[in-house]
């Protein structure tokens, strides 16, 4: 009987490709920097032990100056779109990196225009091209029930890692140091570990996305000729398409022994197919950061009803030790079932079951009509104005 050769699978459609970090060297002259204003600001943060940062204006945009510095720069200032590491007497000056929300945004023309208005707000002149130090690109997928196994890739890398969660890998990791592949579960990341949960939007879901990235540091690419942000424009997506075809791959399985003949999985055709959209512009405005915002208050309501769930609990037990007291207060009755003959009665905060499964657990709606009074001896009108204004200004510079 003759085999009837399985027909190609399609490419699977990502639905989201982006650069998800990059790291800017920065050649400028520094003239316009006020370096004296920095340093002033960090000898008041060295000065004041119950502070983590200050805020200030730089190049037109408002950024947290941390308290310490990452050797050989003196200065780390960051906000939601930056990070940005300053020396005075060094080249680069500046290394930068740029956020992922910013670059899933703003695209990458967007964020490099923002980057560069720093600069021109502050008055200072280039005297090279930016260099870029490492990228990473991103390709997220729905793929509801994940069918492929660390034996399913095909790596040159030497070092491989897997991170498991009720015995089911969640993250896969091939490479270390110039180039990295990663493959993992986005949104369990997400749930446990970043504050990123403004990608429901730009998915339109929140479940079910992984995330294959190539994490590519600035010897692997110069190799590829990428030193410039033209020439990372120019080859970005060629080098990753050959990365997924050379470095590291998911095949599908077949009988056939050789692994490197295996065909290439759906999801990595995808990759192949979908790279040139990294550098891009973007085709449309990015839509309204709804279901992310909408996802944090998810969190947040949840993780507020578990501690009044607590609260009333305690407030319940606080209600039987009352019971008791009253009961055992009572005459005439012969004195309460629990108490032991002959014997002293159990303490008051110890109530006995009898009380405790005779009374109702205080409903929501009691205890948050309660709530008022409990808060009272805490509460401050203007302390908390001065408290979510001060959490507010936080998020917004990144911290």
């Amino acid at each position: 009987m003759r085999r009837v050769p399985r027909s190609p699978e399609e490419a699977f459609e990502p639905v989201a490709v982006g650069i998800d970090s990059l790291y800017l060297s920065s050649f400028v002259d520094g003239l316009g920097i006020d370096w004296e204003a920095l340093r002033f600001e960090k000898e008041k943060l060295r000065l004041s032990p119950g502070r983590d940062h200050s805020e200030l204006e730089f190049g037109g945009e408002q950024f947290a100056l941390h308290r310490g510095g990452c050797r050989p720069y003196s200065f780390l200032l960051s906000n939601r779109a930056f990070q940005l590491q300053l020396g005075e007497n060094i080249q680069p000056r500046c290394h930068a990196q740029f956020r992922s929300q910013l670059l899933w945004l703003s695209g990458l023309e967007g964020a490099l225009d923002r980057y560069e208005a720093i600069w021109r707000n502050l008055g200072c002149t280039l005297t090279r091209p930016h260099v870029v130090s490492r990228v990473d690109a991103a390709f997220d997928f729905h793929v509801p029930s994940p069918d492929f196994r660390t034996e399913h890739f095909l790596s040159q890398a030497g070092k491989d890692a897997t991170w498991r969660e009720n015995t089911k890998a969640q993250s896969l990791q091939f490479g270390k140091d110039q180039i990295v592949c990663r493959v993992y579960d986005k949104v369990a990341e997400i749930e446990q570990q970043s504050e990123k949960d403004w990608l429901f939007d730009i998915w339109g879901r929140r479940e079910g996305v992984w995330r294959c990235e190539f994490q590519i540091r600035g010897e692997r690419l110069k190799e590829a000729g990428i030193a410039h942000l033209n020439q990372l424009k120019a080859y970005l997506p060629l080098l990753v398409k050959h990365l997924a075809r050379s470095h590291t791959s998911l095949r599908r399985p077949t009988q056939d022994s050789n692994r490197s003949r295996w065909p290439l999985h759906p999801m990595w055709k995808g990759i192949i197919a979908s790279a040139d959209r990294l550098t891009n512009p973007l085709e449309e405005a990015p839509p309204p950061l709804l279901r992310g915002g909408s996802y944090s208050l998810y969190k947040q309501v949840q993780s507020v009803l578990g501690s009044l769930k607590g609260l009333a609990a305690t407030l319940s037990e606080q209600n039987a030790v009352t019971l008791v007291a009253l009961y055992e207060a009572s005459e005439g009755l012969g004195g309460p079932p629990y108490r032991n003959k002959g014997g002293p009665p159990q303490p008051l905060e110890d109530p006995p079951a009898e009380a405790r499964q005779a009374l109702t657990p205080v409903s929501l709606e009691t205890l948050l009509q309660r709530l008022p009074h409990l808060f009272a001896p805490y509460h401050s009108p203007e302390l908390w104005e001065r408290e979510v204004r001060e959490k507010m200004r936080r998020r917004e510079l990144g911290l």
